[in-house]
């Protein structure tokens, strides 16, 4: 059985989108090329410690005998699949479907956006804010109850002037809302001028919380696997929310 401790190391290991699950008697670790995060009990529990001249070993390998498990352990596999790099998103969908196919492992996907709004671990209304460029975003809106979520208003991606404009409109009974993300960041002030008379309480996220990072992903992975949302690697789709930039310069080569 392993210790909490074992069960909370972690390794910097780099790599692709994916995140895998075992369960303990200890609780339930997550396994992930960024880091291994640990639940035990009700607490979680993330390092970081150097994994410096393991280049040449394959890194998921590296990854699973670190802590003495193979893929024959794992019970899940959550997969983060998108917005983002076009690239990264099929890189990281394509490993997670193929480990799925070989051990009939179950999976979930979770989006950055959602990822981003379990960074706050917080109640109520949190909108996530992905800059897209040009006045762009990428942009989530969702209740969260007890740091888990409720519901989802709206997956999308528009000109951040709309985007506000879609918030200001909303029906909602919130008088405070969340905001969280580089697009956040970016667009602070106006996000203020144009919502302060809507909502008497508007947040914005600490710097250190507008990346989506491994921990998040696993916890709405973890949650959504609670109530049932997974299947097989078919169930696996990227979530792009638009087009790439070689077709929107094709349609539209002067507002890329």
């Amino acid at each position: 059985m392993m210790t909490k401790e074992q069960l909370a190391k972690t390794l910097n290991v780099s790599g692709g989108q994916f995140r895998f699950f075992t369960e303990t008697k200890e609780g339930m670790i997550s396994l992930c090329p960024e880091n291994v995060f640990a639940w035990v009990g009700d607490k979680g529990y993330s390092t970081s410690e150097s994994n410096e001249g393991e280049d040449d070993e394959p890194k998921n390998m590296g990854l699973f005998e670190s802590v003495n498990l193979t893929l024959n352990d794992i019970n899940l596999i959550a997969c983060a699949k998108g917005p983002g790099s076009f690239t990264g998103i099929r890189i990281g969908i394509a490993t997670a479907k193929a480990f799925s196919d070989v051990k009939k492992i179950p999976v979930v996907g979770v989006t950055s956006l959602e990822g981003l709004a379990y960074n706050l671990g917080s109640s109520g209304l949190i909108c996530s804010l992905i800059d897209a460029k040009n006045n762009n975003v990428y942009y989530g809106l969702f209740e969260f109850e007890n740091n888990e979520l409720k519901n989802t208003f709206i997956l999308s991606s528009d000109n951040i002037e709309n985007v506000i404009t879609y918030i200001d409109t909303l029906q909602t009974n919130y008088s405070s809302i969340s905001f969280i993300g580089d697009g956040a960041y970016l667009y602070k002030n106006l996000i203020v001028s144009k919502l302060s008379n809507k909502f008497n309480n508007i947040t914005f996220a600490e710097d250190t919380k507008n990346l989506a990072n491994s921990i998040s992903i696993a916890k709405a992975a973890y949650n959504k696997y609670n109530h049932g949302e997974f299947g097989d690697s078919n169930s696996l789709v990227p979530t792009y929310l638009r087009a790439c930039q070689a077709e929107r310069s094709i349609k539209n080569p002067e507002n890329v």
